[in-house]
Formats: structure tokens, sequence, C-alpha cells
């Protein structure tokens, strides 16, 4: 992304004769950019901005549940995302970009590939904060 902006400058201002590709594959690479630094940060408990004043108040095992619940509601919200891309790039799957004349699914599928991603880390991420059941004993007292 950086190149290719550095490029349309100089080509634009110092040569006179501007690049018709570069601003599209600035802008294109910046989404991805940022869609995949998103969908990453689910990779982390708190990767994401969160406001944590009301649930530091509550003990361990009502915050677990209210994390629990919250967690649920962005994997509905990241599916419901993940589906308006798939349609959204079906919709638009004859149209090509202007300049590079690139199919435009290339660059919109930027929102269901990091939806999914976004989807497989919290699931990821659920599945190592849950609390580990307790290991069955034997009539001897010993786990196995």
């Amino acid at each position: 992304m950086t190149a290719s902006v550095a490029l349309g400058v100089i080509f634009r201002y110092g040569l006179n004769r501007p690049l018709l590709w570069s601003d599209e594959v600035a802008s294109s690479s910046l989404a991805w950019m940022t869609f995949i630094g998103a969908a990453m940060l689910y990779s982390q408990r708190n990767g994401h901005l969160s406001l944590t004043f009301l649930t530091d108040r509550l003990s361990p095992k009502t915050r677990r549940v209210v994390r629990t619940m919250a967690d649920v509601v962005e994997l509905i919200l990241l599916a419901v995302i993940l589906v308006g891309g798939i349609v959204f790039m079906h919709y638009n799957g004859e149209a090509v970009t202007s300049a590079l004349e690139l199919p435009v699914y290339a660059v919109y599928s930027v929102v269901p590939v990091t939806a999914f991603l976004a989807i497989a880390f919290l699931i990821r991420r659920m599945r190592c904060a849950a609390p580990e059941s307790p290991q069955p004993t034997n009539h001897h007292g010993e786990q196995g």
C-alpha cells in the first residue's frame, strides 16, 4: 500500500503522468489490512476495545456468564456479516474495478473471508476460556 501511494504521488506530481491504478491498489490494500487486523484481534481476549466498568464490579462467575453472552452476540453479528458479505459479493459478481479491471468480488471478498476468520478466532478463544470440567475419579479417588 505504501509503495502504491508513493508511486502515485511521484508519478502524479513529479512526472505529471498519473498512474490510474495506484489509488485502486491503495484503497483495496487498506480495506484488506483493516479487516484482517480486526479479525486477528478476535484471537486475543482483550483485542478489541471494551468497556468494563460495569462488569468489573460483578463476581467472577457472573462476569464469566456476561462475557459468554457477549461472545454469543458477537458470533451472531459476525454470522450476519459473513452472510451479508457473501450476498453482496453475489450481487456484484459481474462488475470489475475501473483501473485494474479485476473482479469486484476480489475486493469485496474481504468481508466474508475476515468474518469467517473472526468467527474461528472467537470460537477458539471461547473454548480456551471455558472452565475445565472436573476429571472423573475411580473408586480409589484417582483421576483417570
